[in-house]
């Protein structure tokens, strides 16, 4: 018989092993996203180091948008832009109430990319570039003011040129025993919802408002998804809580959801325990979700009923923002090298310009890759990029940024 011999050193040696591993295990959540927010354990590149050719479109209509969506069928780019200066005021996804300050620009604009001064090789490539807002005259805002307030959006192809748009609405929350805007924002954060519109295609300059999905399951949302012509995902990137002393901690702290909303049988929660869920996008049958908080992204199977099954998990060690899909079904991510920096530059959008990073995902035999395409370390050229479009046809890229006076436009290798 083998006699063990316990003693007091060896029992508090693995007493003290044992609450090591789990405070580490407790800590270490914190700690990635501490890493992830200051860029730590990894190399972040000057736009120099890479062989593209990028350049700043100032426009008038191209400021502050911090989402876009390409209709591969009319070839033409629709962009959520506003007034920069604007949404370090009033902006509540970044915690942002000085409703006296709320921009009267926010607008949907259609921006022509196979127009010359954008086409590489014509003589009148980085010339003045021509863009169109699109007018909402039948849609009513809040108390009547015709106004939106933007965050993301997406596009369907409806066919015969038609372009069907959901678009998050940011509005302020109202009294109702007044009649008139809350007097504190900030306490009861802004009342979200879904607007839907429909564009007729060239020669329309307005969007006509089919109509309004409001939910207590629509909170914090973030972006919406179209779920082909029945309804909707949407990312709430703070989960319920609209506001608050710890609301952008809590974003942090797996708050988020996926919500599904049916045009016809309303909204329900389908993926909760997310932190800080961003712009997610819905290709053949898929649903992507990226981080903001802990990086990388989920991919999911979507069902018939709007149920969803993990696919995988892509741990990529960058705050992702708005995703992509092109014409080849893969997917591009505006993401941050730093995070912090996007915090600062969304109450000081005038200040240094935070680097940026341009993300590609797609499926391999092997399983899912991601690799970095485009870095800006010194914010050069590029915004301070929140969401990335990829035109397969030209080979081109398009970033944008809720917090940029500009859009940049990047031509990219034939082979990448």
């Amino acid at each position: 018989m083998i006699r063990l011999r316990v003693t007091t050193a060896s029992v508090a040696v693995s007493l003290a092993v044992a609450i090591n591993i789990t405070v580490l295990t407790l800590l270490w959540p914190f700690t990635s996203r501490i890493r992830l927010e200051l860029g730590l354990g990894k190399t972040i590149q000057p736009i120099s180091d890479f062989p593209y050719q990028c350049t700043r479109i100032f426009h008038p209509l191209l400021q502050s948008c911090g989402d876009m969506w390409l209709s591969r069928g009319s070839r033409q780019l629709y962009l959520a832009c506003g007034d920069f200066r604007s949404r370090a005021r009033w902006f509540p996804p970044a915690g942002n109430y000085n409703i006296t300050a709320r921009s009267t620009k926010d607008a949907i604009v259609v921006l022509e990319i196979d127009q010359p001064g954008l086409i590489p090789h014509f003589p009148e490539f980085g010339g003045p570039v021509t863009a169109q807002r699109l007018v909402t005259p039948g849609f009513s805002g809040t108390l009547g003011d015709g106004l939106l307030d933007l965050n993301g959006f997406t596009g369907v192809d409806m066919g015969n040129v038609v372009i069907r748009l959901l678009v998050v609405n940011n509005r302020p929350s109202v009294d109702s025993s007044t009649g008139t805007y809350a007097e504190d924002q900030a306490t009861v954060g802004a009342n979200s919802t879904i607007e839907v519109f429909e564009h007729a295609g060239r020669g329309h300059d307005f969007l006509s408002h089919l109509l309004t999905v409001v939910s207590p399951k629509i909170t914090t949302p973030n972006r919406p998804a179209a779920f082909g012509t029945t309804g909707f995902y949407i990312t709430n990137d703070h989960g319920p809580v609209k506001t608050g002393k710890f609301f952008q901690l809590k974003a942090k702290l797996g708050k988020g959801d996926v919500t599904f909303c049916s045009y016809t049988d309303g909204c329900r929660v389908v993926s909760a325990g997310h932190s800080h869920p961003s712009g997610l996008a819905h290709s053949h049958g898929h649903l992507y979700v990226p981080s903001s908080a802990s990086g990388g992204l989920r991919i999911n199977r979507s069902h018939q009923d709007g149920s969803l099954a993990k696919v995988a998990d892509i741990d990529a060690p960058y705050a992702m923002d708005n995703l992509a899909t092109d014409g080849n079904g893969v997917t591009w991510a505006a993401a941050s090298p730093r995070g912090y920096r996007n915090g600062a530059y969304a109450k000081n959008p005038v200040g240094p310009v935070p680097p940026s990073t341009v993300l590609r995902i797609r499926l391999r035999p092997w399983g899912y890759e991601w690799k970095k395409m485009l870095e800006d370390r010194d914010g050069e050229v590029l915004p301070a990029a929140s969401v990335v479009v990829y035109d397969h046809l030209v080979k081109r890229l398009f970033l944008g940024s809720a917090f940029s006076p500009f859009i940049t436009m990047c031509y990219l290798p034939m082979e990448i």
